[in-house]
């Protein structure tokens, strides 16, 4: 299986038979992502098979924000900052546990360092629900609790993590590496 990580097409990608075993979630893919692609308020991204690219196997959503909350936080400004938020991030229910959460993650780091990293300070996550699995996850990655249900890591920190990892193999355009060995 090779996976590759493309930009939503309604007319490529089945979004209808996508199950990450959360409603509210599965909805987003199939009614509104394509609408934030259109209107340019949003990108949503799939991870896909390439032996089978009408099938997603994940997404993630991300939008620019403006952040008025790190005041009180060492190391980043303190007016409004840009960060890039991900709204949603899910796995199908057929994929899970197998480390695609972690390579969605990583390329949306991608997409914040090589977009804009002058612009954003911050890549954010918001949380559907805060049970000890998630916030484990985005701890594990690098997060930090902002909030009980947001969580941000500092664009330092992501640039960090690319200047570790330039000596390691790349593929299909990402960097390969085990973020939990950081």
């Amino acid at each position: 299986m090779t996976i590759t990580i493309e930009r939503l097409n309604p007319k490529k990608h089945n979004r209808n038979d996508f199950n990450c075993g959360e409603p509210e979630i599965n909805t987003f893919l199939k009614r509104y992502a394509t609408q934030a692609q259109k209107t340019k308020t949003g990108d949503t991204f799939c991870a896909i098979d390439s032996t089978n690219p009408s099938t997603i196997l994940g997404y993630y959503s991300i939008s620019p924000i403006n952040a008025d909350v790190f005041q009180n936080i060492k190391g980043l400004p303190k007016r409004p900052n840009h960060c890039l938020l991900i709204g949603k991030l899910a796995v199908d229910l057929n994929f899970q546990d197998q480390g695609l959460g972690k390579f969605l993650i990583h390329h949306a780091f991608k997409t914040a360092i090589f977009g804009m990293p002058s612009i954003f300070c911050a890549v954010i996550v918001d949380l559907k629900n805060t049970s000890k699995q998630l916030t484990s996850f985005y701890s594990k990655l690098g997060f930090y609790e902002l909030t009980e249900k947001r969580w941000f890591i500092p664009m330092k920190e992501i640039e960090k993590i690319f200047r570790l990892m330039s000596d390691r193999p790349v593929y299909n355009g990402l960097i390969h590496y085990n973020l939990l060995q950081l």
